[in-house]
């Protein structure tokens, strides 16, 4: 049975990315042994019998839309990533799962979830190879497992409007170069460290995460003044009251808009990032943003589609989010000794991920120079932090 999607098809509509496994959301788990492929494999059911969402196919339904399939082809363990996850090889599904040495890397398509369904499988997937009794997901009977949140319009409060940004000239990143996993780094430091930045700003890992990387950005790009706009991500999924639904439900954002002037302090510059936040992580905002989406769908010409389109992209020059502590269980989490997570669909991203005793940032630059990676070391450094850079290929130190 095909189940149309809205939400993934907002994502889908570049055609040429939606099966592309660098472009879509990933994670890599490096573990301190090689990973035994049997009790991975028989994880594996396990883990796909939890999370059935991550058996379906992305297929065309009509116009605009994609679908789901379910497909009902076992899915293979293999030995490497697949640069399609829709191939022969994966047996046409729209997510692919593979061990190499030490590591068990992931990817699916965006259309089929978001990071956030992503996380809730490899966190099973996990938790079904080290043998955790209690495994993490057990929504799949829930009735709002498979919520799509732009089928329907959402209502918005009489004379609501969404955020305005100041007028003016604003940064942008180019690409430069294809999306390339040897243009991403991840950098390692004493969480404990970090925590003391939180706290000594009053400001959440998110905010923290954020500031800094818009300090290494005017520490490297920035010449004149200019707005910068950083995007995160925003998980819509408590504030709509599907909590269980697999679908993706990261379609709406924060923008966060600030002049390179106010990049110099940490502590200013996270008070207004925790003020622009708050403005906009509203049940209004979000709802607004996801019929702006949903209209943009079910638009009827061309240049209606490319004015939702360009109000909808905006002018960010850097998407950053704070993955959170949940990836790993604590009784297993000392077997993990790195994770590089993203998606190379956007010229400049940097991810947060706390992993025991540890804060890392797991960072993409589409620019290919790599001046970003020296400008974060440096405005990290600054800040007190001690740094190992970790290879994303690996999960060693460089």
């Amino acid at each position: 049975m095909l189940k149309r999607l809205y939400a993934g098809s907002v994502l889908g509509l570049d055609r040429s990315r939606i099966h592309i496994s660098k472009m879509n959301p990933f994670a890599r788990f490096f573990l301190d042994e090689n990973v035994d492929r049997d009790r991975l494999r028989s994880a594996l059911n396990k883990a796909l019998a939890d999370c059935p969402y991550m058996n379906y196919s992305v297929v065309q339904d009509e116009g605009v839309f994609l679908g789901l399939k379910e497909n009902e082809a076992p899915l293979p363990l293999l030995y490497k990533e697949p640069d399609i996850i829709n191939c022969d090889e994966n047996a046409g599904h729209s997510c692919a799962v593979y061990a190499e040495g030490n590591m068990i890397g992931i990817v699916v398509s965006h259309v089929v979830t978001d990071g956030c369904g992503l996380f809730w499988f490899a966190r099973t997937l996990l938790d079904r190879y080290f043998g955790t009794e209690d495994v993490f997901y057990k929504w799949a009977k829930e009735d709002d497992h498979d919520v799509d949140i732009l089928k329907d319009e959402i209502p918005v409060s009489a004379g609501y409007k969404s955020i305005a940004f100041p007028e003016g000239s604003y940064f942008s990143i180019k690409d430069t170069v294809e999306a390339d996993y040897s243009n991403c780094f991840i950098l390692k430091t004493p969480y404990a460290g970090f925590r003391d930045l939180c706290k000594e700003t009053g400001a959440s890992t998110q905010t923290v995460l954020t500031a800094l990387s818009l300090m290494a950005l005017s520490e490297c790009y920035l010449e004149d003044e200019k707005y910068i706009t950083a995007r995160i991500p925003v998980n819509a999924r408590t504030v709509m009251e599907v909590p269980h639904t697999f679908q993706n439900a990261s379609i709406s954002n924060m923008r966060i808009t600030v002049s390179s002037g106010d990049l110099g302090d940490l502590k200013a510059l996270a008070s207004k990032i925790t003020s622009l936040s708050a403005s906009q992580n509203t049940r209004d905002e979000i709802a607004y943003q996801c019929n702006l989406c949903r209209n943009l769908l079910l638009s009827e010409s061309r240049d209606e589609m490319l004015k939702l389109i360009s109000e909808y992209l905006g002018q960010d020059a850097i998407i950053t989010s704070n993955l959170g502590r949940g990836l790993v269980s604590d009784p297993y989490a000392g077997h993990i000794t790195a994770i590089f997570a993203g998606a190379l669909m956007f010229p400049l991203m940097v991810y947060g991920i706390p992993l025991r005793d540890s804060m890392g940032f797991s960072c993409y630059d589409a620019t290919g120079k790599g001046e970003y990676k020296k400008a974060l070391k440096t405005v990290l450094e600054r800040m007190g932090l001690s740094l190992n850079e970790i290879d994303p290929a690996t999960g060693k130190a460089v």
